[in-house]
């Protein structure tokens, strides 16, 4: 076997080589690496020594190394079937900070030319104040959404989207996650050929990746301005709190004035005139401030992207690694390694009836605030009960009781659900069985009973299937925790048992 090797010193980045030969790509500062470990296939042997002769600077290295290629193929499969291991930005990268905040405050306000305006029929100090105040609520306080949304488009152009969205520049989050992916599939395929003495067979875009923005970021960015005029609102002082900025100022000039008998005289007129500047100045502070204070869902609206990206791409990439297997005589891999997926802290679960995620005790919680939210229309969403239900659903799963009355109550009086009494006392008895005493009147009331044992022997079930609370994992005791608790009617063990085991 030959492997190719570079002198990165001796190198001029002249990039003629890499035209040339497979086995060699350019690096981002345009000299020339070795694709993998730099194994060359015994057809390309002779194109690769003329290469090597050619370079001017003497760059390249042809090497013969005696390797067992039966083993050295279990080892490129062994490797191949490793889960991936992504490496998220922090999240200094991505949050709207203190620091921007004052930095794009200072910039919106810089562009303040807001002048004071004399006026004759201003008779008072009184008046002109009272004219300033109106003029600053009605020309410059309506602007407040505008502003913020102007603050937010520069956090997104400067920050969030080098992260979440994609772009094919230097320093994007997700191009240089392809460009990785990409970068181990030509190695991955350049040990395979070479093991396997012969070119595999490839799709014209094997080597691209289409994952780039899931639906989740592009349906936030689309309801983003119900969502930051209703954060704003929340934020925002008042008018009145910015009218102590309005400024007055008395002057005084001498105008002519006609008399219908006798010569014009010159008299003295005092004017007051209004001075906007500092007002709006804080104003445009204050917007900041507030646009920074509901920047802080942003935080969490990248950590969801990123996690649905990573997951959506390594399925991805499962695809084109059991593509490549098969390629070599394996098979029955990709079933295999979708269970071992390490980057998603979430995992789906589906069943005929019902789809919800594994989730932490805390991130059930958050489910059921999102829950209510959607439900009531609070904290600035859109009301959609049908969406709350999908959420109460993922939190009544995962044990949280509150959510699973909630649920009970929605399949109970068909609010954004289809009505259900059963599914109702299901989740009545689940609640119940958690010590929710409200539902152990609405069970009484429905003629349903509560099985306090099924919701316990659900959670030690998970506790021995994930590990959790120090368990060491135990499918087979998990499965007959699981099938215990299904049979006292507990969903969420009915749905573990269809999804995990036959």
């Amino acid at each position: 076997m030959y492997k190719l090797k570079v002198d990165c010193d001796k190198c001029n980045a002249c990039g003629m080589c890499a035209l040339e030969c497979n086995v060699l790509q350019e690096d981002a500062t345009g000299k020339v690496e070795v694709v993998g470990e730099g194994i060359v296939s015994d057809s390309d042997i002779a194109k690769v020594r003329n290469i090597v002769e050619l370079c001017p600077e003497n760059a390249l290295t042809l090497t013969e190394e005696f390797v067992d290629m039966s083993a050295k193929l279990s080892q490129v499969k062994s490797k191949m079937k490793t889960p991936l291991k992504f490496t998220p930005p922090s999240t200094s990268e991505y949050e709207f900070s203190m620091d921007d905040r004052d930095k794009y405050a200072a910039e919106i306000t810089g562009s303040l030319h807001v002048s004071g305006e004399y006026e004759y029929d201003y008779k008072s100090s009184s008046s002109a104040e009272s004219a300033g105040r109106s003029a600053f609520r009605d020309e410059i306080y309506s602007q407040a959404e505008a502003l913020a949304q102007q603050v937010i488009v520069m956090y997104q152009q400067r920050k969030m989207n080098r992260v979440a969205r994609f772009a094919e520049t230097s320093g994007n989050y997700k191009y240089g996650v392809h460009q990785q992916l990409i970068k181990n599939l030509r190695a991955f395929v350049n040990e395979l050929e070479t093991c396997a003495g012969k070119k595999l067979s490839l799709p014209s875009d094997f080597f691209t990746f289409r994952t780039r923005d899931t639906e989740y970021i592009n349906d936030r960015q689309e309801k983003s301005n119900d969502w930051l005029a209703g954060r704003i609102k929340e934020h925002l002082k008042p008018a009145s709190e910015f009218y102590s900025c309005v400024k007055t100022e008395k002057d005084y000039e001498y105008v002519t004035v006609s008399h219908w008998f006798g010569d014009d005289t010159r008299e003295k007129k005092y004017t007051y005139a209004y001075y906007l500047s500092d007002g709006v100045g804080r104003f445009y502070r204050d917007v900041a401030r507030a646009t920074w204070k509901a920047g802080k869902y942003t935080k969490q609206f990248c950590e969801r992207e990123l996690d649905a990206f990573h997951k959506a791409i390594e399925q991805e990439w499962l695809g084109k690694i059991d593509y490549l297997l098969r390629q070599v005589g394996d098979s029955g891999v990709k079933k295999k390694l979708e269970r071992r997926i390490s980057t998603v802290t979430e995992r789906e679960i589906s069943s005929e009836e019902n789809s919800f995620r594994v989730l932490t005790p805390a991130q059930a919680k958050q489910r059921y605030d999102d829950a209510e939210n959607y439900f009531y229309g609070w904290s600035g969403r859109a009301k959609d009960q049908s969406h709350a239900v999908k959420l109460y659903r993922d939190a009544a799963v995962n044990g949280n009781v509150l959510a699973q009355y909630r649920l009970a109550c929605c399949y109970e009086n068909g609010d954004g659900v289809q009505m259900n009494l059963n599914e109702a006392r299901k989740w009545y008895a689940s609640a119940a069985a958690n010590g929710h005493s409200g539902s152990e009147f609405k069970l009484a009331k429905l003629g349903g009973t509560s099985d306090a044992n099924a919701q316990e022997l659900y959670q030690r079930g998970n506790e021995y299937f994930y590990g959790w609370n120090g368990r060491a994992v135990d499918k087979e005791i998990a499965r007959q925790l699981y099938v215990k608790a299904a049979n006292a009617g507990h969903v969420g063990a009915h749905n573990q048992l269809a999804k995990h085991f036959d």
